[in-house]
């Protein structure tokens, strides 16, 4: 009996929520993707200059910013490498992601920046074990989800609608292959790629595209590359490839990005 009290106890509050979610349109499900999961930049405060990076949650899912990445700097005090998080924001939150400030003080600075991101799949797989067991207000407000994902994918199209995965395990045994956007990337010596920039799509049987995979295993093959947290680093010329696969429940399928390293023509 003590890990149902538990559960039953963590979901108290979560359960309200859902609660109101279910009764009204006014809390209406709103899916983390590049739109509603988004960064901007403003000027820091203190007795030295610097600049915030924030990162924002507009959807109606808790995220979690696995990493964040410094590239192309000037004056900067920060290293300019991958550096991996933790951070967790809630819906409607914003929490700061980096300072950066100017190594040295009085002259400009210049930076540009990336992160890495994933849904936190707690609250909807909490949801599910709650429907599981009867609770109508769980039920309800996975109901009132479901029928949001489906507006959304005939309003966008199926290109664009995002699979985590609770709709991964939905979709089952009719993802049938993997595709990847781009399907191959040319890079110069010493230039750099955000793996998480590859479009990861699922397909049915007959070709058709069902959906963007958000959560994915990936590993790349250090040949001409070195692979720095979620980036790959050209080294010297040559091939090599990026391996994409759906995560577990999910069917193991695979797809292959070739990545090519040409000579840096600048030298």
């Amino acid at each position: 009996m003590r890990p149902l009290a538990l559960l039953l106890l963590f979901s108290s509050s979560f359960l309200a929520a859902a609660s109101a979610g279910a009764q009204s349109r006014t809390t209406r499900y709103v899916a983390p993707t590049d739109e509603t999961v988004t960064t901007i930049v403003e000027e820091g405060y203190g007795s030295s200059p610097s600049h915030v990076i924030w990162v924002r949650n507009a959807s109606s899912v808790t995220v979690q910013v696995y990493s964040v990445t410094l590239r192309d700097c000037e004056n900067v005090k920060q290293q300019c490498t991958p550096t991996p998080l933790r951070l967790r924001v809630r819906p409607g939150r914003r929490e700061v992601l980096r300072r950066v400030e100017p190594r040295i003080r009085d002259a400009g600075f210049s930076f540009r920046y990336s992160m890495g991101w994933r849904a936190d799949s707690s609250e909807v797989a909490a949801l599910q074990v709650l429907a599981e067991n009867g609770l109508t207000t769980a039920q309800q407000r996975l109901a009132v989800r479901e029928a949001e994902v489906a507006e959304r994918r005939a309003a966008v199209g199926s290109h664009d609608l995002e699979l985590g995965q609770e709709e991964l395990a939905a979709l089952g045994p009719r993802i049938a292959a993997l595709r990847v956007e781009p399907d191959s990337v040319v890079l110069h010596v010493g230039q750099m790629f955000v793996v998480h920039q590859v479009r990861v799509l699922a397909a049915d049987a007959d070709g058709m595209l069902l959906g963007r995979v958000r959560t994915y295993n990936w590993r790349v093959t250090q040949s001409a590359v070195a692979v720095q947290s979620d980036t790959v680093v050209a080294q010297r010329a040559g091939r090599t490839t990026a391996e994409f696969r759906l995560m577990p429940p999910a069917a193991p399928l695979t797809a292959r990005l070739p990545i090519v390293v040409v000579p840096d023509t600048t030298q």
